[in-house]
């Protein structure tokens, strides 16, 4: 692949592993002179890699968040089928909990497999990036069946700040799917009180 870049890029990557959707960022595989580059991996076999790129200048590493600077190849036949991207939807529901609800299409053809399991994730609700390292609940949370798809629930207690939730799907042989689109959200603290009413029995 082709990379342009200020400063060296450093090479990240998951090792082929389809139950990791995303490069492991804590060591890098490779690092590429400073200029136009040229960089080719090391021979693959069948696996679901994840590469992610980070500009280095000699002294500081930029932080990469969004999944467009992350490349997906799947090398394998039948064994390394995903799921298709889940939808995430998050309302807080007040006293600290927040309502996770995702959703799975069926497969539609032959390249996708059907979810059987979900995780969702979170940030440090500071506004950093969502952790996809540690998921809530402490791992897989089990789909159920609905029309056309399947769903995943989960009621999260967290602290009522600024949160950012994330989901990938996974079938029943661990094969993660895409990221869900990242889910933002800062609940309203300021909650109206309860109307209070009186009511006087009269006739006109």
């Amino acid at each position: 692949m082709d990379i342009t870049a200020s400063g060296k890029v450093r090479v990240y990557w998951n090792a082929g592993d389809p139950t990791q959707l995303f490069p492991d960022y804590s060591v890098f595989i490779d690092e590429v002179p400073a200029g136009v580059q040229e960089w080719d991996s090391p021979i693959l076999g069948d696996g679901i890699y994840c590469f992610g790129f980070r500009v280095f200048n000699g002294t500081v590493e930029e932080l990469n968040t969004c999944l467009t600077e992350t490349i997906v190849v799947r090398l394998g036949a039948e064994a390394y089928k995903p799921p298709m991207q889940p939808t995430l939807n998050v309302e807080y529901v007040g006293n600290d909990n927040y309502q996770l609800n995702g959703l799975i299409p069926y497969a539609t053809n032959g390249y996708w497999s059907q979810a059987t399991k979900v995780k969702f994730f979170t940030n440090d609700g500071l506004g950093g990036a969502v952790n996809y390292a540690v998921p809530l609940g402490g791992g897989y949370i089990n789909c159920f069946t609905m029309i056309y798809q399947t769903a995943a629930t989960y009621l999260a207690w967290l602290p009522n700040n600024n949160r950012k939730f994330g989901m990938i799907a996974y079938n029943v042989g661990d094969v993660a799917s895409e990221q869900a689109d990242e889910v933002a959200l800062i609940p309203n603290n300021a909650l109206p009180p309860a109307p209070t009413f009186s009511l006087t029995a009269g006739r006109d």
